[in-house]
């Protein structure tokens, strides 16, 4: 009994801290920005921060010094619920059969991003390894309001 009895404030402690810290990854990149009519117009850097869950926040800096920031959510589709009959083998009654439906990745990442100057950046992004999200790469495009263009590949 002694022993339970100071093993529960370590465990406590212990649960304590590793539910405290979490696990964060981060990255970067640079990547080209063009003009609405396809002009370069020099790199942009973009960076993220995730936890492990379904977003991330996301922050590109463009090459005349305007920063966008905002969440970017690696977006899911839940399979639809089936019913059906699964007959026994060698029973005279079949039994029904209920598949709840599945989440499943679809490997694209959406992102709207607030910029320093008032305009938006709208980013469509297909992760590299599907289920992944940044952490196994991405490949896509963010695009200003006004017209400019950033393709991402990381």
């Amino acid at each position: 009994m002694h022993l339970r009895f100071y093993s529960l404030p370590i465990l406590v402690a212990i649960s304590t801290a590793l539910t405290m810290t979490g696990c964060t990854a981060t990255g970067s990149g640079d990547s080209r920005v063009t003009d609405r009519i396809g002009r370069p117009m020099g790199s942009a850097r973009v960076t993220y921060e995730t936890s492990g869950g379904a977003t991330a926040r996301m922050t590109v800096a463009l090459p005349d010094g305007e920063i966008y920031t905002g969440s970017a959510l690696s977006v899911s589709r839940n399979s639809e619920p089936h019913a059906g009959f699964l007959v026994g083998s060698g029973k005279v009654r079949s039994s029904l059969l209920i598949d709840a439906g599945t989440r499943e990745w679809e490997g694209t990442i959406e992102a709207v991003l607030a910029g320093s100057a008032g305009r938006t950046m709208t980013c469509r992004l297909r992760e590299k390894k599907t289920g992944l999200g940044f952490e196994g790469g991405v490949l896509g495009t963010c695009t200003v309001s006004d017209g400019r263009v950033v393709a991402i590949d990381m």
